[in-house]
């Protein structure tokens, strides 16, 4: 175990299953900075904060320092502790560690590593000793969300009825696991009705109009050939909430532009 310090503070990790995450800290970087300083644009010290999939806290800590309460869920024994210890020596008495998993119903399951030297890729199997409970049970609400749970994403807002009806802005990652979970992404869509969605096209937030799209445009290995395909990130924003991006054609014309560029570089 290393201890790394951070902006948000002190970072305990696993110096062989955490690897790449502690040499980019170790260069000066964070992980996923930019998708933090975007969520932090949507909190203040009166949020309510959901961090599902916490891993071992570096969602957790910079959300801590803005909002008034954390919930960070995580259920994978081994982030666990880390997660915990980071939250213990950091004092951030503002978080609440939920040891359990989330889904579409209450149960339970138990998690296998899919990647060496990337504790963040788990994969949910049936049966198990770890408790799955559903956001609605818990009889909490949020101001913002986050899930990275490794497609698990759309079995979670399955179980979160009443917690969606107070709308509450959504960040999470989409990718072929999410099809291989369920919902489908007509359910989905209908999940979602009443949020305006968008997606990272490099540099900018494009808007689509419905999970269709997005996995279409996002990954269309995945949407039409059922291959593997990269993840990507969804902000799902209540309606009527202001967010500066640009529209549906200049999404297209975005992520093409974007596309070339990759494969130009490559």
């Amino acid at each position: 175990m290393k201890t790394l310090q951070t902006p948000y503070g002190l970072l305990a990790a696993d110096e062989y299953d955490d690897k790449r995450m502690v040499a980019a800290i170790e260069r000066g970087g964070y992980p996923a900075q930019e998708d933090i300083h975007l969520l932090l644009g949507f909190i203040d010290q009166g949020s309510i904060v959901a961090d599902i999939g916490a891993n071992i806290g570096t969602f957790t800590l910079p959300f801590a320092r803005a909002a008034r309460e954390v919930h960070s869920f995580e259920p994978v024994p081994r982030n666990l502790v880390l997660l915990r210890k980071n939250v213990e020596q950091n004092a951030l008495t503002n978080v609440r560690v939920h040891d359990c998993a989330l889904g579409a119903e209450e149960g339970h399951t138990s998690f296998s590593q899919e990647t060496v030297q990337n504790a963040g890729t788990y994969r949910a199997v049936a049966g198990g000793e770890i408790e799955v409970k559903t956001l609605d049970n818990l009889g909490l609400d949020f101001d913002v969300i986050k899930m990275d749970v490794q497609g698990m994403e759309g079995r979670i807002l399955m179980g979160a009825t009443r917690v969606l009806q107070t709308r509450p802005i959504l960040f999470f990652e989409m990718s072929g696991r999410m099809r291989e979970y369920g919902p489908s992404l007509g359910t989905l869509k209908k999940i979602l009705r009443g949020y305006t969605l968008y997606v990272d096209i490099g540099h900018g937030w494009g808007r689509v109009s419905s999970p269709r799209v997005a996995l279409a445009l996002m990954s269309p290995g995945v949407y039409f050939f059922g291959r593997a395909g990269r993840d990507f990130d969804i902000l799902a924003l209540p309606r009527g909430k202001t967010f500066v991006a640009s529209g549906y054609v200049t999404t297209f014309v975005r992520l093409v532009a974007h596309t070339i560029r990759r494969k130009i570089s490559i």
